[in-house]
């Protein structure tokens, strides 16, 4: 996935990943970052988001990191729920109040 600079931030992804799990009739389902201009072919150094049904949610910023689980678990009708009403993942990561640095790919301290 391109373009999505802030992935917990961003209110896309939650629609992107419940759109996808509603089409496929999956029970989890994983969204990495894309860097096209590096013509990688699925080895990508940027962050991963894994959802299950039936786990926590599992993000990581890049391969360095050592990554983080959501405080609950988000269900399907919880995924849709928040897909339906604009927001985002931060929601279900609040230990992360950190912005997303993308030129060093590190968390920050929100201001």
């Amino acid at each position: 996935m391109a373009g999505i600079s802030d992935p917990l931030a961003d209110p896309r992804l939650p629609r992107l990943l419940a759109s996808a799990v509603r089409y496929r009739r999956a029970s989890a389902a994983a969204v990495l970052e894309a860097d096209l201009r590096a013509g990688a072919r699925g080895d990508t150094d940027g962050w991963r988001l894994v959802w299950s049904a039936t786990e926590q949610m599992y993000f990581m910023r890049n391969r360095a990191d050592d990554g983080l689980d959501s405080s609950s678990i988000v269900d399907g009708s919880a995924l849709q729920g928040l897909a339906a009403s604009g927001r985002s993942l931060e929601a279900a990561f609040p230990a992360t109040s950190m912005s997303f640095d993308r030129t060093r790919q590190q968390p920050t301290p929100s201001s």
